[in-house]
């Protein structure tokens, strides 16, 4: 048996409020791209894969044995106060979505995480193609919620406030279920209200949100063929999935 250690990497994202269009745009985050079939550019997110081709070929299942992540820094929210559009804090949060799954989330499935989390029953009645899911796909799976906290944190960026977000709920759905996928399919995924547009908007200006990791410990052993096999079909039926 081969211990290993698998890492997933996610760079910063740090969004602008544009002043015309009230909406969010990226800086300097050419690694995000938005999901949202809207024009509000609410939902961005960052994907990368882990290769297990080389496991794949030598008929190897990889076992997982835990699942943890790293933030590189502080979760930040900037925001200018005019009389007539003050800061919103009720709506100013962030929702975080971290997923390693054996099997690829269309668009569709990462703009409906708000929503629904992969592998788990959804409600029918939302019109939202939520995937082919259970439990064993997502290998690691976490949600955060970040809340504004306006008493922590100090002005800058030229704007009248600059406060920290803070964790105000946490879960986790990991599966850490065995895999003989080639591939591993690593989302990061982050929700977030309007800036500044009528309607529910927040007054923030600025939000910067850290560099992450997720490592995950595993090792490989060779299945019994039956077993593998089956592993195996399952695995590529869904990864091919329409």
């Amino acid at each position: 048996m081969a211990e290993r250690e698998l890492c997933s990497e996610y760079p910063p994202l740090f969004l602008t409020s544009n002043r015309i269009t009230g909406l969010w745009e990226l800086f300097d985050s050419p690694d995000w791209i938005s999901v949202d079939p809207t024009p509000n550019d609410n939902v961005w997110v960052c994907q990368n894969d882990i290769d297990l081709a080389g496991y794949n070929q030598q008929d190897l299942t990889l076992f997982f044995r835990n699942s943890f992540e790293q933030i590189g820094g502080n979760y930040v929210g900037s925001w200018n106060i005019e009389v007539n559009k003050p800061l919103s804090e009720f709506s100013s949060l962030i929702s975080e979505f971290t997923v390693i799954s054996s099997v690829p989330l269309s668009n569709d499935d990462l703009y409906g995480l708000p929503l629904g989390l992969p592998g788990f029953i959804q409600f029918q009645r939302l019109g939202l193609d939520f995937g082919v899911f259970n439990r064993s796909h997502i290998i690691h799976g976490r949600k955060t919620m970040h809340g504004l906290s306006p008493n922590i944190g100090a002005s800058a960026f030229g704007a009248d406030g600059n406060g920290l977000f803070l964790v105000a709920d946490d879960q986790y759905f990991s599966s850490l279920e065995p895999t003989a996928a080639d591939r591993l399919y690593c989302y990061r995924v982050i929700a977030l209200a309007n800036p500044g547009q009528t309607g529910v908007s927040t007054g923030l200006q600025t939000v910067s949100v850290p560099a992450k990791r997720i490592l995950l410990s595993a090792s490989s052993m060779k299945e019994e063929d039956l077993e593998y096999m089956m592993r195996l079909k399952r695995s590529y039926e869904l990864a091919n999935q329409e």
